[in-house]
């Protein structure tokens, strides 16, 4: 397909681009090739991932779920066809399914995902009414292409930024119940031992995921619920070099709480948090990242969804996202 490149993760070998072009883009952990093949095999939907170029330089990257499609690899008998592809990328909620290499201006950007459309309706079949696009941003608006679009708003994402040289700061900023409140928290679990580093220094797949599990339990709703995580998923994200965890064991060894940061050089991702039932564990949590973050002189941590006022009770700021349906 003239402009675009198609890739099955399944059973396409990664580029040889990939790595650096990831690199340069600043993506997290959940844009790693390996990741997204893994990803795929386990997905309940077929993903694709499409690089647009630009001449012949990679210009932007779109992950899409093609629920039941018939199309390139996905033939056979029974399969119902999708009326929308859904651009996300599997295991991030939090972050959009698409972004671009270098700094476009915003015709460019809208541009790219034009060919994009384009290029996928040929590819799919031109009876496809559109594209949902998930996790839009205000300034995305303007880029998703598309005649006729129904704009609906998700929860926001939550940035916390970090611009203090001591954790002290960070106390000083908050409202003074929020600030005892976690002092207390922290003395109140001094019999749990907790660690923060490498994810794959502190818990196993196994042991993270089945806390993942109870915390996801309790998030099914919504009208775009993200699927279960796939033990293998969280066994390949909790291997890798740039996952770090905050963990807590009890006297027994067992891992009783568990939250997996994807590091970022300035704004790394809080991931997925889970628990089993423990006072204080969620919020001390933030507390240890957020000294990990000044420590280590990140510029923020992005928080994720969910959980909007209470995620600007510890200073975040809240920024819209939408998901958009938008048809040629």
């Amino acid at each position: 397909m003239t402009g675009l490149e198609v890739l099955d993760p399944r059973h396409d070998p990664e580029p040889a681009y990939w790595e650096s072009l990831v690199a340069r883009a600043g993506r997290r952990a959940v844009w790693s090739y390996d990741l997204l093949r893994v990803a795929a095999w386990t997905a309940r939907h077929p993903l694709l991932l499409t690089v647009v170029r630009d001449g012949d330089a990679p210009a932007a990257v779109v992950c899409a779920s093609l629920a039941g499609v018939r199309g390139r690899g996905y033939a056979g008998p029974g399969v119902p066809r999708l009326s929308l592809p859904t651009v996300q990328v599997p295991g991030s909620p939090a972050e959009r399914g698409w972004w671009f290499a270098g700094s476009p201006s915003p015709a460019e950007r809208r541009d790219l995902l034009r060919r994009y459309v384009r290029g996928t309706r040929r590819l799919l079949g031109h009876g496809r009414p559109g594209v949902l696009w998930l996790r839009a941003g205000e300034d995305d608006r303007a880029a998703v292409p598309g005649a006729v679009r129904l704009v609906r708003p998700l929860h926001p994402v939550a940035r916390l930024a970090t611009p203090w040289n001591d954790i002290e700061d960070w106390y000083a900023s908050l409202p003074r119940s929020r600030r005892g409140d976690l002092r207390r928290q922290r003395r109140g679990l001094a019999h749990l031992d907790c660690r923060l580093g490498p994810a794959r220094e502190l818990t196993t797949g196994a042991e993270a995921a089945a806390l993942l599990w109870r915390n996801e339990d309790k998030y099914r709703g919504g009208p775009f619920p993200s699927p279960p995580l796939p033990l293998p998923y969280v066994e390949a994200m909790v291997a890798r070099p740039d996952v770090l965890a905050v963990a807590y064991r009890d006297a027994r060894d067992r891992l009783v709480g568990v939250g997996l940061l994807l590091d970022h050089p300035r704004w790394p991702l809080y991931w997925r948090w889970g628990a089993l039932p423990a006072r204080h564990l969620y919020f001390d949590a933030y507390t240890r990242l957020m000294e990990w973050a000044v420590g280590a002189g990140r510029t923020g941590i992005i928080l994720g969804k969910g959980k909007p006022s209470l995620k600007a009770s510890l200073g975040a700021e809240l920024e819209p996202s939408y998901a958009i349906a938008a048809a040629p």
